[in-house]
């Protein structure tokens, strides 16, 4: 398979694809990337004119590009082949061999160029004679392009470049006439074309990821205050009061009677027995009397031992009644005395005061550790759902970077001829010029031009510079010079927004 410049002009490989479907799917290029194509194209008709071949088929129907990024052109015309309406001159429609030449596949050219600006179907040779420029629709093609295709498909074979070594000479002077200072010159057939400024690739930028909502984890719920513990303090005996010991205000005790004067010894005939029975009725008063006291000091001193327990003393004095004082006070003082030591015995067996607040303290205890265990399991919850909670949002984080990584990730180091997203000049393609013109210089002052082609890298920045289309060896270091000055582009990118290596084709005017 023959070559030039890394150009197979008549081999379609085995991974290649038709111009006409890349533009077909993609849409109108960018100035850069159809020129980065037209260059290539113009070498395989050069090598297909040196040795001595017309194409005369040329169309972006019969232009592929393979893998290795090489265009070849395919079905080169043969008699009785339908004719590719736009792309076909005037001299190969009308079968005239002697008028064919060149100049004939230079026409094609043009009009391709023409497609893959416009990503429309070029004019008809009959509507450029009768309509002139307003046959193309030019809408956001530069003046430059403008005339240099308006040259190309110029109805007059004679008035087209005749060569190809004609059209790079053509696009020398075009650039030229738009560098400072120049007087712009029109075409002899494409008079009055208007210089529309070139409009700047919409070149989509990537968005930004978003973050993602993560979930904020809920407050630990705040531990339920409970009143602490009722220590069990002893709670001491009262002490009885000092009850002073008076007589029932209703038995007054009478005076004790005096003792008679020492009487002289009663006479003869004195009755002892009506004396005896005084003596003992008064004994019998004293013993009375004595009782009924030592009952009321029984009564009093229960009453001061039961003084806490106000419901049991208030039943022993409600069944106190004048009836049992009376029924009682018939009774012996050894009754009395065991009444008094049996109560004793059954105060003694009372409850203490003190054991009242046990139960009450208990039950707080209790409440208390209930809550402190209900505390202690919500706070092991809730631990527990943080700790599952943060796993969760770990493994989705994960898996969300590995997904940016892949998505990030080119698919291959290999460099490529053409990407849905091409690299383009941080400012904009139609600044690439001013920067040029700004640090280049003229090393001979002759007029002319060099294609400067590089790879755009993955992350911007710019290598493997080589001269596509030499002018002189000065004019190639100077081009070289200043495309190396050149800051990082924004780099191309595939379907999925992945940045590729790219080649770029950037021509340097003089």
């Amino acid at each position: 398979m023959a070559q030039n410049n890394g150009i197979s002009p008549t081999a379609q490989g085995a991974n290649s694809e038709l111009l006409s479907e890349m533009i077909r799917l993609s849409g109108a290029m960018s100035e850069p990337q159809a020129m980065d194509y037209f260059v290539r194209m113009l070498d395989a008709l050069q090598f297909e004119h040196t040795n001595g071949k017309l194409h005369l088929n040329i169309a972006p129907s019969n232009v592929v590009v393979d893998s290795n990024g090489m265009i070849g052109l395919i079905n080169p015309r043969k008699d009785g082949d339908s004719f590719n309406p736009g792309y076909t001159p005037l001299e190969v429609m009308t079968a005239n061999a002697a008028a064919q030449g060149p100049w004939s596949d230079i026409y094609g050219a043009g009009a391709t160029l023409y497609n893959m600006l416009t990503g429309k179907q070029p004019p008809e040779t009959d509507d450029i004679i009768s309509a002139g420029n307003n046959a193309f629709d030019f809408a956001g093609v530069s003046g430059m392009m403008q005339q240099l295709i308006g040259k190309m498909m110029s109805p007059s074979r004679k008035q087209r470049p005749q060569s190809v070594s004609d059209v790079w000479q053509l696009i020398s002077n075009l650039a030229n006439d738009e560098q400072p200072g120049s007087a712009p010159q029109a075409p002899a057939t494409v008079p009055n074309i208007p210089q529309p400024t070139p409009s700047v690739p919409n070149i989509p930028q990537s968005a930004p990821p978003a973050m993602p909502n993560v979930p904020q984890p809920a407050p630990a719920p705040q531990p339920i205050p409970v009143a602490p513990p009722v220590p069990n303090i002893p709670q001491p005996a009262p002490t009885a009061p000092n009850v002073p010991q008076q007589s029932p205000a209703t038995r007054p005790i009478p005076a004790a009677p005096a003792m008679p004067p020492q009487q002289p010894q009663p006479p003869a005939g004195y009755d002892y027995g009506r004396v005896d029975d005084e003596k003992k009725k008064s004994s019998r008063l004293g013993l009375f009397i004595l009782g009924g006291v030592l009952i009321l000091a029984a009564i009093a001193g229960a009453a001061v031992m039961l003084w806490p327990k106000g419901e049991k003393t208030t039943d022993k004095i409600e069944n106190t009644s004048d009836a049992s004082l009376s029924s009682k006070a018939e009774n012996s003082a050894s009754e009395t005395s065991t009444d008094i030591a049996q109560n004793s015995n059954s105060v003694a067996n009372e409850e203490p005061a003190n054991d009242v607040a046990i139960e009450p303290t208990n039950d707080i205890k209790d409440n208390y550790d209930d809550a402190a265990a209900k505390e202690a399991q919500a706070r092991e919850a809730e631990k527990k759902r943080k700790a599952e909670e943060e796993k969760r949002l770990k493994a989705e984080e994960e898996k969300r970077l590995k997904a940016e990584q892949k998505k990030q990730q080119p698919t291959s180091d290999k460099v490529l001829d053409l990407a849905p997203v091409m690299p383009s000049f941080p400012k904009g393609d139609n600044k690439i010029q001013g920067f040029i013109n700004s640090h280049k210089h003229n090393p001979t002052g002759e007029s002319g031009f060099v294609v400067v082609q590089f790879v755009v890298n993955k992350n911007g920045s710019l290598s493997n510079f080589k001269i596509v289309k030499s002018m002189s060896p000065e004019h190639d270091q100077e081009a070289l010079r200043v495309c190396k000055m050149l800051p990082n582009f924004n780099p191309g990118r595939d379907a999925n927004g992945n940045p590729v290596n790219v080649k770029y084709t950037l021509p340097v005017r003089f």
